[in-house]
């Protein structure tokens, strides 16, 4: 099945393309394969989700984590 990146203006990609594209990747999608399937390139792909998708959190240290949920330090 090809799919090619819908695009809603200059330089802009539909908010359905890019929750495909970041959903596909969290599946563990390379970017060389979502962008075969996009029909675009696998640097495309990369702009894209380094531009529109959400950053990832940072997670907290454990100690962090236990003195703000109450727990005494150790």
């Amino acid at each position: 099945m090809q799919r090619t990146a819908e695009h809603t203006g200059r330089n802009r990609i539909s908010p359905d393309t890019l929750e495909l594209l970041v959903h596909e990747r969290n599946k563990g999608k390379s970017l060389r394969q979502l962008g075969l399937v996009f029909g675009i390139s696998h640097e495309g792909v990369r702009q894209i989700l380094a531009k529109y998708s959400p950053s990832r959190v940072t997670l907290l240290p454990e100690h962090t984590v236990a003195v703000k949920l109450g727990y005494l330090p150790w």
